[in-house]
């Protein structure tokens, strides 16, 4: 289809003579988890694809795999867009947050207070991948301190109303919908609260702790020109082409808090999707052939040109979704895809 050959490939041998390839996409994620922790039939397989693309350079990767390895860290995810220029305005944070390591709680109360987090705080599993990785607690003061789970990231809780908004981006374009969030909580007595993030937030969910008890007024509405544009901001910092994160917006301040970046999140809130990921995947082969891929990247032209249109933005919920023609140069042999 669209000039494209696509080949699934066996990473458990040498990439080499099944190819040659253009672009590699993959999902990953699961074998670089084994093997960071040793597992060796994963290390094999990675080394065989990292192989491969050392030995053909120009063979674009959705996405890189050391992009991908920073982000399985919530730690690392967080403090690299903390250290980024899309949150030089202020108008967007990352709550504050630290990693804690052990469970001795008067040295975990003293990190708490060094990087001013505060109650009530959300505890994360350092590993933002896997089932476990879904696996969080609401912790409402000091007694409580006992019930992390080391090694972890407790990040304060902003009330949002209740809602989030997830920003998925494929290349170019994002996609925003929004979904049910925790509701508004308040430090005090209260036992710590053990919830799965996908049964909280997922589109239709009626979780009592959606429920909402106390809402507050909201300072700003929503921009979703501001959510597409941080999409763009974003796919700098972090690398990559295929990503979703959560955005909430702080009722007091109105600042937008980031809080998840996920790696090649479920795109079923696009419509047609794998008609949007092929059209990215021949818009970034034909700008390579012309040689106006950047860092192996394409580059939407309003970042060079002018602001994103408020016309452009492609929100899930109860609208069409934008469809752009993408015009493709068809020439030379059939451009090989790795799947």
């Amino acid at each position: 289809c669209a000039g494209i050959e696509l080949v699934e490939i066996n990473l458990d041998v040498t990439l080499e003579a099944q190819g040659p390839f253009d672009l590699i996409i993959h999902k990953v994620t699961d074998i670089i988890a084994r093997a960071n922790d040793g597992h060796v039939p994963s290390k094999n397989a990675i080394a065989n694809l990292e192989d491969y693309l050392r030995l053909h350079p120009g063979c674009v990767v959705m996405d890189p795999l050391d992009s991908i390895r920073r982000l399985l860290n919530r730690n690392t995810q967080y403090s690299l867009v903390l250290h980024s220029d899309m949150v030089k305005d202020r108008r967007c944070t990352v709550p504050t947050f630290v990693a804690l390591y052990g469970s001795d709680t008067e040295e975990n109360k003293e990190r708490l207070a060094q990087a001013d987090v505060t109650f009530p705080l959300v505890c994360k599993p350092m590993l933002a991948h896997g089932l476990l990785a879904h696996q969080m607690s609401i912790i409402f003061n000091e007694e409580h301190l006992s019930d992390i789970s080391p090694p972890c990231v407790v990040q304060s809780f902003i009330n949002h109303n209740a809602h989030l908004f997830k920003v998925l981006v494929v290349g170019c374009k994002q996609y925003i919908t929004k979904r049910p969030s925790l509701k508004n909580l308040y430090p005090g007595n209260h036992p710590t609260i053990f919830f799965d993030t996908q049964e909280v937030s997922k589109p239709d969910s009626d979780h009592p702790l959606n429920i909402i008890d106390t809402v507050e007024d909201q300072l700003v509405k929503p921009d979703f020109a501001y959510l597409s544009d941080l999409g763009q901001k974003m796919r700098q910092v972090i690398d990559m082409d295929l990503f979703g994160f959560d955005v909430i917006i702080d009722v007091k301040t109105g600042q937008y808090g980031i809080i998840d970046i996920n790696v090649f999140p479920g795109f079923e809130a696009v419509e047609n999707f794998f008609s949007v990921l092929l059209d990215h995947m021949v818009a970034v082969l034909d700008a390579g052939d012309k040689g106006e891929l950047i860092n192996g990247h394409l580059i939407p032209h309003h970042l060079v040109k002018a602001p994103v249109s408020p016309n452009s933005i492609n929100y899930l919920n109860g609208q069409q979704l934008q469809k752009k023609d993408v015009h493709f140069n068809g020439k030379g042999r059939p451009q090989k895809v790795l799947l």
